[in-house]
């Protein structure tokens, strides 16, 4: 849990970043061009900071993709299987985000792109950490099982086992033979 929260304000400042960089400028380019033929373009300065910091703060807020996806699949809600599975849906989600975002359509690109990248970077870090908690609980029922035949050998009792707790999915699929 700490290092999903100690990433949260990098990748926080690598939206901004990112958005400071990459985005804002092309977003500028777009609005001040914008019927510059047709019109004299004036730019107000608190307007343009208005719009700088939207950009900056929504890239950086998008930016937080990695600590949600990795949170959801911890927490078991989702697996890394779904998310492979769900890889086009989660292109046009991002597209979407990036389509709330303010910019033309070059920004729709720009910002579409690092989101999706976010999330296939996300089912990588998700599939090796899930990987790595299998082969803790691999090792850890080996250890207890070779533990369990030293202990059977001096003590006739063995120790009653901790009861597993349930996954979100085995609680939502349950059902009650008892209710009417």
């Amino acid at each position: 849990m700490i290092p999903l929260l100690l990433a949260v304000p990098g990748l926080f400042v690598a939206g901004v970043v990112f958005g400071y960089f990459i985005v804002l400028p092309a977003a500028v380019r777009f609005f001040v061009n914008f019927n510059a033929g047709q019109f004299n373009n004036l730019v107000q300065a608190s307007q343009f900071y208005k719009f700088a910091a939207t950009i900056l703060l929504a890239m950086g807020v998008v930016f937080q993709v990695p600590v949600l996806i990795i949170g959801a699949t911890r927490m078991e809600i989702v697996t890394v299987a779904q998310l492979r599975h769900s890889r086009r849906y989660a292109l046009v989600a991002c597209a979407a985000v990036a389509a709330f975002l303010p910019g033309d359509f070059i920004t729709l690109l720009l910002e579409t792109a690092p989101l999706y990248l976010l999330y296939e970077a996300s089912i990588l870090l998700a599939a090796g950490l899930d990987r790595t908690k299998r082969r803790r609980e691999r090792a850890a029922e080996r250890a207890a099982g070779s533990g369990e035949q030293s202990e059977t050998a001096g003590d006739p009792a063995p120790a009653p086992e901790d009861p597993v707790e349930p996954t979100v999915q085995q609680i939502i699929d349950h059902t009650d033979d008892n209710l009417t």
